[in-house]
């Protein structure tokens, strides 16, 4: 059963990453068949309360992601799709496999990002400038660690006091990295007809007698339709195509659970934390 359900939540992300690439944005006729899909594997296995019960895990999990800034709307949407499409035949096995997804969503992530941020920082003209700006705007965080890098060496071992020092400084790069990529490639003056749901906000705005102000749920279809009507162009800051990560962790857990490894996979992580 989960070949026929894996094949076509494949071709569907496949699809949504296409058209997330090309407008960032996320249709909602993907979400929707994709929680479809699932729930009528679910009711056809018999496992509805299982699978609707790590749904419900996945959607508290995408709260949180998408009120920490860390998932656009659509992205946290999609999340909540796919509850009901992980493998397993009971309520830990599917726990199992939706830890496992969400970890390598996150790692596949990291490195994706890393990999498209860098791309358009070694395309911008100005990117150099802006980590120049944002040191000096953070200078007392960089003091800060260096100070903290000497107390901290009279009380750890120096291989803890080591990797300690070099994950602070590795996290300080990666902040000054993801601020000035934000401000130069991402951050752009838009009319209010290329305008779309979901859209952030970079700074309060006043149309008429109506103050747009910046939140994690960014701009509603009313909204628009006022500053349409206002024609008014904000400036919004817009995020990195994140859909192609779905596709990417969803073919690599498919790719473990039907090819055996799945057991392997298991062993290893055991092996890693005992």
């Amino acid at each position: 059963m989960f070949e026929v359900v894996f094949g076509f939540v494949l071709v569907l992300l496949g699809f949504a990453a296409i058209h997330d690439w090309k407008t960032t944005f996320v249709s909602d006729w993907v979400v929707y068949a994709l929680f479809c899909v699932g729930l009528v594997g679910l009711v056809v296995q018999g496992h509805v309360l299982e699978g609707l019960s790590v749904t419900a895990g996945l959607a508290v999990l995408a709260l949180l992601f998408y009120y920490g800034g860390v998932f656009a709307q659509g992205d946290a949407r999609l999340l909540v799709a796919l509850g009901p499409v992980l493998p397993g035949l009971d309520l830990l096995s599917r726990g199992w496999y939706a830890s496992g997804f969400v970890l390598t969503l996150l790692f596949v992530g990291l490195v994706y990002t890393l990999a498209i941020s860098g791309w358009h920082a070694w395309k911008s003209a100005t990117y150099g400038k802006a980590c120049e700006g944002f040191f000096e705007q953070y200078v007392v965080v960089f003091w800060i660690f260096v100070f903290g890098g000497l107390v901290s060496s009279f009380f750890l071992s120096s291989m803890a006091w080591g990797l300690m020092w070099s994950g602070a400084w590795v996290l300080f790069g990666l902040f000054l990295h993801a601020k000035a990529v934000e401000e130069t490639c991402f951050i752009r003056l838009t009319r209010p007809d290329a305008l779309l749901e979901g859209d952030w906000l970079v700074s309060s705005v006043k149309v008429g007698s109506h103050t747009f102000s910046p939140s994690a749920a960014g701009l509603s279809r009313a909204d628009i339709a006022l500053l349409r009507r206002y024609r008014r162009s904000v400036v919004i800051k817009q995020g990195i195509p994140f859909v192609p990560v779905f596709f990417i962790a969803y073919g690599l857990m498919g790719y473990v659970v039907l090819g055996g490894y799945a057991a392997d996979v298991l062993r290893l992580v055991r092996g890693v934390l005992s």
